[in-house]
């Protein structure tokens, strides 16, 4: 099946002028089986760029999924690339479709940088094309559970919470990667390299995430509905939380409530659910 690379933002070295040069080479240097297009705009403002990115690449998968649900025989793999310099907090905007973004490193903000990244990693990247995205909430839990075993504990009322929700809620895939990032972030403070807090780091990283206010906190009805399983038969309230998505009905207002456990040096998620009311 035909593989189209999708790049959105920008490069410091690269200007509109200069993009096109810079898909040439790649498919003259690293792959010319690959259909490569870019998706960028030149505003002044990195929020503006990153509004007017997202709505080009919106109106691309929609037309995209037109193609997959006719099982048109021109429809092709997506792999969507996010540039650094894309503004960190539309990238939720991503997991609207089927499967998260890659990232390079952070680092790689240079025309040739990115060729050497993208020749290094093209097998990488061109595996992503056949991990389907979860189609439940449920599926994404699941998931996640295996694929950071290391990292999570998922206590016995997370499947409660999720019974709670409209089974595509968030949506799974967003969710999904939401708990990747739980993941990346307990190996952080496991090998002792976190210099921020909790929270700073998680917003670093585009994850829309808070604690409980100080008067919810101290309200003891409150917090007894903040109170779950903790992966070991004891029950312990939850302050920390990640927002998939919010501003919307509470069958689909999704909230992952999540602590720390010194002992086992994992998350333990206790609630993946509606808002606590």
């Amino acid at each position: 099946m035909p593989v189209e690379v999708i790049i959105v933002g920008g490069l410091l070295d690269t200007p509109s002028s200069s993009r096109q040069v810079l898909l040439d080479r790649l498919k003259n240097e690293v792959s010319d089986e690959v259909e490569w297009s870019w998706i960028s705009c030149d505003a002044q403002s990195q929020f503006e760029v990153s509004k007017q990115v997202m709505r080009k690449l919106a109106e691309k998968l929609t037309m995209w999924r037109k193609e997959k649900s006719k099982n048109a025989p021109q429809a092709k793999e997506i792999i969507v690339i996010k540039l650094a310099t894309l503004h960190g907090r539309t990238e939720g905007m991503l997991y609207q479709h089927w499967k998260e973004p890659i990232i390079p490193p952070a680092d790689v903000r240079q025309s040739q940088e990115f060729i050497d990244w993208i020749r290094a990693n093209l097998s990488k990247v061109k595996k992503s094309e056949s991990k389907e995205a979860p189609k439940t909430v449920q599926e994404a839990k699941a998931s996640a559970a295996l694929l950071f075993a290391n990292d999570l504990i998922f206590g016995a009322d997370v499947n409660r919470g999720i019974a709670g929700l409209d089974e595509q809620a968030g949506p799974p895939s967003k969710i999904l990667f939401f708990l990747e990032k739980l993941a990346n972030l307990a190996k952080e403070r496991r090998e002792g390299r976190l210099v921020v807090s909790l929270l700073q780091w998680l917003r670093g990283q585009g994850i829309p995430s808070s604690g409980e206010s100080e008067t919810t906190k101290k309200n003891s009805a409150e917090m007894k509905k903040r109170t779950w399983e903790f992966g070991n038969g004891d029950t312990t309230e939850f302050d920390l939380h990640l927002k998939p998505k919010e501003g919307t009905s509470p069958d689909r207002c999704v909230r992952i409530y999540f602590e720390w456990c010194e002992k086992r040096k994992k998350f333990v998620v206790g609630w993946i659910g509606r808002h606590p009311v």
